[in-house]
């Protein structure tokens, strides 16, 4: 019994190093388009000027946060191997950031580094952490879970000891009624 148990935590123990130490990348394209910065007399270049910057800027953050776990390709859009790359995944706009060939954000939509990070922990075989401002579904019912016997309980405790001459007797019935659970 002692041996199968060690040869199955052994396994246990490789499984979790292949997984941690898993030699996966992904793959992250983007086709930016980055105007002359001298030239930022017309709006509509001033705004992709703008958008590009802050993807590059997130780009450069994920790069240094995860390493080579990502691969970041920075592709000029107006580039053959840029037209190229746009045909075969049927990007229409700059400034479109693709993981794994899948289009996660294009020019004009509303930037999200959280979201990007979450689509590269999933492809890596990550779970995605919830924020702390926002419990998962499995705390809030482990919280209700125990809230409601416990409000119950002390209800009945309160109930119980206000009446005085069989408080004690009453209070041992509940405590004994809980532990046979």
């Amino acid at each position: 019994m002692k041996k199968a148990h060690l040869i199955l935590s052994g396994i246990l123990l490789l499984l979790l190093i292949e997984t941690s130490y898993s030699t996966e990348s992904v793959i992250i394209e983007f086709l930016f388009f980055d105007p002359d910065p001298r030239d930022m007399s017309c709006p509509a270049c001033k705004e992709v000027r703008e958008d590009f910057s802050s993807k590059n800027e997130a780009l450069n953050r994920i790069e240094n946060e995860y390493g080579n776990q990502v691969l970041i390709e920075r592709i000029e859009y107006f580039s053959p191997e840029g037209q190229e790359k746009a045909k075969l995944y049927n990007v229409t706009l700059y400034n479109s950031i693709l993981i794994n060939g899948e289009i996660v954000v294009s020019l004009g939509e509303d930037f999200n580094e959280m979201y990007m990070r979450q689509v590269i922990d999933v492809a890596l075989g990550k779970t995605p952490q919830s924020s702390p401002a926002e419990p998962s579904d499995d705390f809030r019912v482990l919280i209700y879970a125990l809230a409601i016997p416990t409000i119950l309980l002390t209800v009945t405790m309160i109930y119980f000891v206000r009446r005085k001459p069989k408080a004690k007797q009453e209070t041992k019935k509940i405590g004994s009624i809980g532990t046979k659970f």
